[in-house]
């Protein structure tokens, strides 16, 4: 693989920036450049972090966790409202099932 990617012309420029980095560096401005073309954005992953001091980051992490409680709170809720739901349509579907009467239907 480096030796196909040193005949591409992606020379090492050291450890960091090897061949295998450069070619990803111009496989995603290629990609950049084509969705342009067409009037789409490209978002780059973690770009659009910006630096946060530790009050900032131990705040946000706060949020995170109160947004994860409530909805360990919420979830119980819902699931028993569910499961009741579910009973009750149990029932009536047993209540069809033992009944003397049964629904047919004519088709022509």
């Amino acid at each position: 693989m480096k030796a196909a990617l040193i005949e591409q012309g992606f020379v090492p420029k050291g450890i960091k920036e090897n061949q295998l980095v450069m070619w990803q560096s111009s496989e995603m401005g290629e990609m950049a450049r084509v969705l342009n073309r067409h009037g789409l954005a490209h978002d780059v992953e973690g770009a659009t972090h910006a630096h946060m001091t530790v009050s900032e980051y131990k705040k946000s992490m706060d949020e995170k966790r109160l947004t994860a409680v409530k909805w360990k709170k919420e979830l119980p809720d819902k699931l028993q409202l569910d499961n009741s739901l579910l009973k009750i349509e149990n029932e009536k579907l047993n209540e069809q099932i033992n009944s003397p009467w049964k629904s047919f239907f004519y088709s022509s």
